[in-house]
């Protein structure tokens, strides 16, 4: 019988296989010479009108700027993100600006945060307390996904065109409103380069 621990990430290998097979056959399909722009606006047009199913796992691809959420393994939705300032790099100390890489959960949910709502990321983990010990330097903390800082709707265009973050996942408010509503707490993420 199969452990908890090696059950989860089997399936994250999955899901990660899954997204970078999405992300392929979006780039490639129907395009006479693929650009990263063309993908990125594929992507971005993946949008079910609604969530319907619980999201069960998260994987955000950095470099693409987008988060996919799936529910039983399936795609149900794509999201344009934005990243930490500094957004080469997994994240390694307090103020380094970095969105953390990485297989972590959502621990805690925030209604009321500085910025429009915000689902709570396990960083640091064990592994990323200890590398920052070995320098030591600390590691820090306080990574979420969230909207747009409060008072900022306005220029949501331009919060949204660019990484701005400390090092966290920003998404719109619309965006941010449905997937508080159906991520639970303890699901999984796996942030990719």
């Amino acid at each position: 019988m199969m452990s908890a621990q090696a059950e989860r990430k089997m399936v994250l290998r999955s899901i990660t296989v899954m997204a970078v097979f999405i992300l392929l056959s979006l780039a490639f399909a129907g395009m006479g010479s693929p650009r990263r722009t063309d993908t990125l606006y594929r992507l971005s047009n993946f949008r079910a009108p609604s969530l319907s199913k619980p999201v069960d796992s998260i994987v955000v691809v950095k470099r693409f700027r987008h988060m996919f959420v799936f529910h039983n393994r399936k795609l149900l939705k794509v999201y344009h993100i934005s990243l930490g300032e500094a957004p080469v790099g997994a994240k390694h100390f307090e103020g380094d600006r970095k969105t953390p890489e990485g297989i972590y959960t959502i621990d805690g949910k925030n209604p009321n945060s500085q910025a429009h709502k915000a689902l709570a990321i396990s960083y640091p983990n064990e592994n990323d307390r200890k590398y920052a010990k070995s320098k030591a330097l600390p590691p820090g903390g306080n990574i979420k996904i969230h909207g747009l800082l409060n008072g900022t709707e306005k220029e949501k265009d331009d919060y949204m065109s660019g990484d701005w973050t400390w090092g966290c996942i920003a998404v719109n408010n619309e965006d941010m409103d449905e997937l508080y509503a159906n991520v639970k707490i303890g699901t999984v993420i796996n942030i990719l380069p």
